[in-house]
């Protein structure tokens, strides 16, 4: 009997054990789970904090980009009106002698333009982007990466390139992300380009003495001002000629009307094309700065004071076929002075030409 007590006393621990064992396995197996499921959720958490700043850095990158845009697209119409250099108005013609803006020159009147448009309108997202714990370095260079010339003078080249070098972006909250390289952008459309090409070629070659001297030798015996005239309207066909080389055929219609530049009246000529206009007006030039330096850092002018029977003209060529910022169109302005034209006096009507 003693034994088989002791028996259901051994079978009774022998249970209990095994309970107290399963329950403890229990425990460890909810104590694990509930481990697992912590880190789980911490994890969730993190990688939603980590997608929230990685979207913040992208749109901040897509909303510099639109800046860079906008801010070259304004630097290349600024320095188109005024005349491809960050001179306010650039003289193509000094005293007979052609000097066209080589291409250093305009680079760095885009590019420093360019910096000065994108770093104004990253100053007035500033705030807003520091509400949102995002910082944006200010710019220091813009890049201009222009297309090829050959590429202009046979193709109607409506874009070119600007990057924004070594920005560097930075974003706080919810967790720490950056961006530290270039933005780049594509500039269009807007054909600055194939205007540069095409004039800097019409105006290096010495064609607009060219074409003046022919039209007034063409044309005697008008008198001076009419040859003048005539001679105007033959230098705006040339250009427009020049410049609309790849667009649809079309007429060229010009006259000569009278309009006011600098509080003067002035006699003017318009020549128009279904895509191009241009336009000339005499300006004067008893004294102007027209010779620039040679430098590629072009920081001043020199100043040549003219003598004897000058002329000032500024030549306007507006292009229609595009309007960039859905307002204006882009106007190249090009000023020249020339002085003595090497121009044979017209001999009296009744006198025989070979006489």
């Amino acid at each position: 009997m003693e034994n088989n007590g002791n028996f259901k006393g051994i079978t009774y621990s022998v249970i209990v054990i095994v309970a107290l064992v399963g329950i403890l396995g229990a425990l460890i197996g909810m104590s694990y789970q509930s481990s697992i499921g912590s880190r789980v959720g911490g994890s969730i958490v993190e990688k939603a904090s980590q997608d929230v700043s990685d979207q913040k850095l992208e749109n901040t990158k897509a909303t510099i980009a639109g800046a860079l845009k906008f801010g070259t697209m304004l630097s290349a119409l600024d320095v188109a009106a005024q005349g491809g250099t960050a001179d306010s108005l650039t003289y193509w013609e000094c005293n007979g002698k052609p000097q066209p803006p080589e291409l250093n020159e305009v680079l760095f009147a885009l590019s420093n333009t360019s910096v000065q448009y994108f770093n104004s309108y990253l100053k007035t997202l500033k705030k807003d982007l520091k509400e949102k714990y995002i910082n944006v370095s200010e710019c220091d260079c813009v890049a201009i990466k222009p297309p090829k010339k050959e590429i202009c003078m046979n193709e109607d080249c409506s874009s070119f390139g600007s990057g924004a070098k070594d920005e560097k972006i930075k974003v706080t909250f919810p967790t720490n992300t950056s961006y530290d390289g270039d933005i780049e952008v594509d500039i269009s459309p807007i054909r600055f380009w194939m205007f540069y090409y095409r004039l800097y070629d019409f105006f290096k070659n010495n064609k607009l003495l060219q074409v003046i001297q022919q039209s007034m030798v063409a044309n005697c015996p008008q008198d001076a001002l009419m040859k003048y005239e005539i001679a105007y309207q033959d230098v705006c066909r040339d250009l427009i000629k020049e410049l609309s080389r790849h667009d649809s055929p079309g007429g060229i219609e010009c006259k000569t009307i009278k309009s006011e530049y600098g509080g003067d009246e002035h006699t003017e000529i318009l020549c128009t094309h279904k895509y191009i206009d241009c336009r000339i007006v005499e300006t004067g030039a008893p004294h102007t700065d027209c010779e620039r330096d040679p430098k590629e850092d072009i920081c001043f002018s020199k100043k040549v004071y003219m003598q004897g029977n000058n002329k000032g003209i500024l030549i306007e060529l507006k292009d229609k076929k595009y309007k960039p910022l859905g307002e204006k169109p882009m106007i190249f302005n090009i000023h020249a002075v020339f002085t003595g034209l090497n121009i044979p006096e017209c001999k009296p009507i009744n006198q025989p030409i070979n006489s």
